[in-house]
This record gives structure tokens, sequence and C-alpha cells, in this order.
């Protein structure tokens, strides 16, 4: 797993300049084959909310953000799923 073409994926996909699997591949420099399994990998694996506009002929982000692959420090991890027990509670 090239962890720098993730990243650029998801840039190109956060900023709505993807394009489809063809323009990607072209701008990744790899096979479409090969987009569209690492779109796989970021919708199945790191629930990305990816998805395709036929109009737009564009990989996009259904919702605001982007996907962190990195190290996540476990003092972060545990802060931030205490935020989330908090919300739940909220907003439950």
């Amino acid at each position: 797993m090239d962890l720098d073409l993730y990243r650029k994926l998801d840039l190109l996909i956060a900023m709505g300049n993807a394009g489809s699997a063809e323009l990607l591949a072209k701008k990744l420099d790899l096979d479409a084959r090969q987009v569209k399994h690492m779109i796989d990998v970021l919708k199945n694996r790191y629930d990305c909310p990816i998805a395709f506009s036929v109009s737009q002929k564009s990989y996009y982000y259904t919702e605001p953000g982007h996907c962190v692959l990195k190290f996540q420090n476990s003092k972060i991890e545990k802060f931030l799923k205490e935020i989330e027990s908090l919300a739940r509670k909220v907003f439950d």
C-alpha cells in the first residue's frame, strides 16, 4: 500500500478535482483498475463516504472532510472516544 498515492487520491476527491477512474489513473500514473481498487479500500476499510456523480463524471465525498492515514496518539484516540460518548448522551 503506497500511502502517498492514497493521500493524493484523498486530496483530489476532497478538493472536488477527482474526475473519473480513468482521469484519476492519469493523474496518479496508475491504471483505472488500480484506482477503482483504491477507492474501494477507502470506502470499505476506512469508511470514506465516496460516491460517483454521473452528471459531473467525478468521484466526490458525500460529506465534508478527508481521510487521515497516519499515526494516531492513543491519548488523542481516548479523548475522541470520550467526546463521541458525550455527544451520544446529548443527542440520544
